[in-house]
């Protein structure tokens, strides 16, 4: 089971790595919408799915050191930076997109800020 710096540093590694980052954007929505608690199967609610962004989001932007294997080294140069900053608000619409919202569960509102997305109202659908 991996720790969220060690699921979010995955991720931050796949944008770095991969030239097409509208792909990478598609190919990190696409795994996170499909990930499912190890116990119960269950999939994550969007909460967590977020802040596994925000995660990814402070890795990019120099917050947050990546955490990867012993072997592997990675360097976030401006221009990772910059794309991640751009295809970031893609991300979050297609998880956005692909939630589907359960009775009396948490709605969080997004907004974005200072090119980092902030969470701002809770409330009970």
């Amino acid at each position: 089971m991996s720790t969220l710096l060690e699921t979010s540093s995955h991720y931050a590694a796949i944008f770095i790595k991969t030239r097409n980052k509208k792909y990478a954007i598609k190919r990190i929505a696409t795994e996170i919408n499909n990930l499912v608690f190890s116990i119960s199967k269950q999939p994550l609610d969007l909460t967590i799915k977020i802040t596994i962004i925000q995660v990814i989001n402070e890795i990019m932007t120099g917050v947050r050191e990546i955490e990867l294997s012993s072997e592997e080294t990675l360097h976030i140069k401006s221009s990772h930076t910059s794309k991640w900053i751009k295809h970031m608000p893609k991300l979050m619409d297609q998880l956005q997109a692909h939630h589907q919202p359960k009775e009396k569960e948490l709605y969080i509102q997004v907004q974005k800020s200072d090119n980092n997305f902030r969470i701002f109202n809770f409330s009970f659908l």
